[in-house]
């Protein structure tokens, strides 16, 4: 009973993960660093794949070029994280300059 279920459910996962064969190496390359947790074996199956595929030159190519996008695009990542958590601090840096410029009401007073 559970040997069914269990295929099933494989099956089912399976079917929901991204059709990275479909894609060109260029494309495979450029999502990098961004494929969902849930689909990074089916990512990494169909590199590898790809890979023991190439030329010795081919494997060069691809080499340099992921070094290179890695140093471009290294600044790049920095500022979106940076804008990623601003965007996520601004809401409540908002609340905090709001809640200063209400009047203290009486809390002020010298400790009398």
């Amino acid at each position: 009973m559970k040997k069914p279920l269990i295929l099933v459910a494989l099956l089912s996962i399976t079917s929901f993960a991204a059709d990275y064969s479909a894609m060109t190496m260029t494309e495979m390359q450029a999502m990098r660093g961004n494929i969902p947790e849930a689909d990074r074996p089916a990512y990494q199956a169909e590199m590898q794949t790809r890979v023991q595929a190439m030329t010795q030159e081919e494997r060069q190519s691809m080499q340099r070029n992921m070094h290179q996008s890695k140093q471009d695009g290294q600044g790049s990542m920095i500022q979106n994280r940076v804008r990623t958590q601003t965007q996520t601090m601004q809401p409540q840096m908002q609340n905090r300059m709001q809640n200063m410029q209400q009047p203290m009401g009486g809390r002020m007073g010298g400790g009398r």
